[in-house]
């Protein structure tokens, strides 16, 4: 496959990861589990597609002669000069970067919610520090399961 086709695909699957990742946001948003589970499956099979392009992509740059792959960008406007395909690459990688961080930044909150909740209903959360009406810092029971047996 030609270099310029390989960029197109590239960029065709680029475009489906930023999809799955706005699903999976959404679905984060939503609680939806089953559907977090399905997406990251699919997220999964569609990155290792992208490696495979890329692999690919990477394959065909060193066999047309170009030796700067340091410079990817470069090397992909050289060969593939003004193709709407060459300019996008740029901006659907910030693009998804930036919602793979939001995701995970998302799921990492909620995965630290959900561990506060089992540590109060376990117990493990014994007092907050609060302030009585003589202004006076008071420790006080913060699970009502903790109250019932003491």
């Amino acid at each position: 496959m030609a270099i310029c086709e390989l960029v197109t695909t590239w960029v065709v699957s680029m475009e489906q990861v930023i999809k799955t990742l706005e699903d999976e946001f959404s679905a984060l948003k939503n609680k939806q589990l089953d559907e977090i589970t399905r997406i990251a499956h699919l997220k999964a099979e569609q990155v290792e597609a992208l490696g495979y392009i890329e692999t690919q992509l990477i394959t065909e740059i060193k066999a047309a002669g170009f030796d700067e792959l340091d410079d990817f960008q470069r090397t992909i406007n050289q060969v593939c000069p003004d193709t709407e395909a060459t300019r996008a690459i740029t901006t659907l990688t910030r693009t998804a970067q930036q919602a793979n961080q939001r995701n995970g930044m998302l799921l990492s909150s909620m995965i630290r919610l959900n561990e506060y909740g089992l540590n109060l209903l376990t117990g493990k959360v014994d007092f907050n520090k609060t302030y009585g009406a003589s202004g006076q810092m008071n420790n006080t029971p913060s699970s009502t399961i903790k109250l019932a047996t003491a």
